[in-house]
């Protein structure tokens, strides 16, 4: 792991942590973990706004925006989507780094190359079951030219296992006698490979076709042997830069005198909480539009129509089965985690929360927007969209997908810097 990378996450972590447990205490009640530390860091940045200005400057520019921005900040912040299916990384400036973590192969064994991701969200595992054993399989030995037939590589890996040996172009098959002789598709030659030092001198009967690979399988004594495979783990940055959005409003103090006179109520604080819910609403319609157009797993589709003879209450129960098949396209698609959420249309989540296994979340009638509303099988956590699931508003759609148990295992990552200020009220 890159020491200085690490030094970083761990300060900008703690010091989430340091506001939670501090200056904002109250206002992250009822959060856990790294919700409640992130929560802080967010209002500690709205808060660090506001102290840059003067008081005559902040009562001319900023109102009374300071007394409902933190209460807006806690309501909105922590009941964003992003927060159940993506990693959340607040920025303690408008320009700033997020983290993820990589494995890499550390070592070259066999068709396994040092510096490879061990995991990728697009290749998935490069699948060999033999890096941490005493087989090494398709090492590079050598590339044909059409007209060669002596090669003579040093396997990386030694001593060899009399016996074990096989070197290959694909067509031509050469193995040792667990003498040190070579035998097989040879011709005139030394052909021999040396078990201690794994020096081979292999002559094939036909000289490889140009730029055919020459690979070898073996094995190797590892015990007592300090050439070990290893697997690093680096925690990798990347630079991020903070998007403004911004929104106004129009009112009369016509309307603004009526609504304080009849209701108590003041207008620009209305509008700018209405505003923050616009704001909210986009952050998660652009979370979702990305996941829908990244997606790249193979796609599944569910009829609405039951065959014939069965029933529409037998039918929908199959709709557990394209889940699943959904959810295992994306396990062999990365090879990896298997997928713990389901975001929906409204016409989806008409079959969903019929299915005997689904499970409501409680305490929805308080709720709007983009919402978790419960559990189906005890393997997804079902959200539902009542906007439009994709770009083109159709509510048929359900994006399946998969957030790992730490803020560092996601493909994407969603960093705010300050969720709202507000611009001094003109008045025309």
């Amino acid at each position: 792991m890159d020491t200085q990378v690490k030094t970083l996450i761990e300060q900008r972590v703690a010091q989430c942590e340091t506001l939670s447990e501090g200056k904002w205490k109250d206002y992250v009640e009822g959060l856990d973990g790294v919700d409640r530390a992130f929560t802080a860091q967010v209002l500690e940045n709205c808060a660090a706004w506001l102290a840059t200005m003067n008081e005559v400057t902040r009562a001319v520019n900023v109102g009374n925006f300071d007394k409902f921005a933190f209460p807006l900040i806690r309501a909105v912040f922590p009941n964003l989507i992003a927060q159940e299916i993506v990693s959340v990384q607040p920025m303690n400036n408008p320009v700033g780094l997020i983290f993820y973590f990589d494995f890499i192969y550390g070592t070259t064994k066999g068709k396994i190359q040092a510096g490879t991701p061990v995991f990728s969200s697009l290749t998935g595992h490069p699948g060999d079951s033999a890096y941490s054993s005493d087989d090494v399989k398709e090492e590079s030995a050598g590339t044909g030219n059409g007209a060669a037939t002596n090669f003579t590589p040093t396997l990386d890996f030694s001593p060899v296992i009399p016996g074990s040996f096989e070197i290959t172009d694909g067509t031509q098959i050469v193995t040792d006698d667990g003498n040190g002789a070579l035998i097989g598709d040879i011709g005139a030659g030394t052909n021999t490979i040396d078990y201690v030092t794994g020096a081979v001198d292999v002559d094939f009967a036909v000289a490889p076709a140009n730029g055919l690979a020459i690979t070898a399988d073996y094995r190797f004594d590892n015990e007592a042997n300090d050439n070990i495979p290893q697997i690093d783990l680096q925690l990798t940055s990347a630079p991020v830069t903070a998007r403004i959005n911004k929104l106004r409003t129009r009112y009369s103090l016509e309307s603004a005198q009526n609504l304080k006179a009849l209701h108590g109520l003041d207008a620009e604080t209305e509008l700018v909480a209405a505003l923050a819910e616009d704001i909210k609403f986009e952050i998660d319609r652009t979370i979702i539009i990305d996941l829908v157009n990244f997606a790249q797993a193979t796609a599944v589709s569910w009829p609405l129509t039951p065959p014939s003879g069965i029933s529409f209450t037998e039918h929908k129960l199959s709709f557990v089965d394209v889940l699943i098949q959904g959810s295992n396209n994306i396990f062999a698609a990365t090879r990896r985690g298997q997928p713990n959420f389901v975001v929906v249309g409204l016409e989806v989540s008409n079959v969903i929360e019929s299915l005997p296994g689904f499970k409501p979340a409680a305490g929805l009638a308080s709720q709007n927007g983009i919402i978790y509303i419960g559990d189906l099988n005890g393997r997804w956590k079902i959200y539902k969209d009542p906007y439009n699931l994709t770009a083109t508003g159709d509510q048929k759609n359900f994006l399946i997908g998969y957030k790992g148990g730490s803020f560092l295992e996601a493909g994407y990552v969603y960093a705010p810097y300050i969720p709202f200020y507000t611009t001094p009220t003109v008045i025309l």
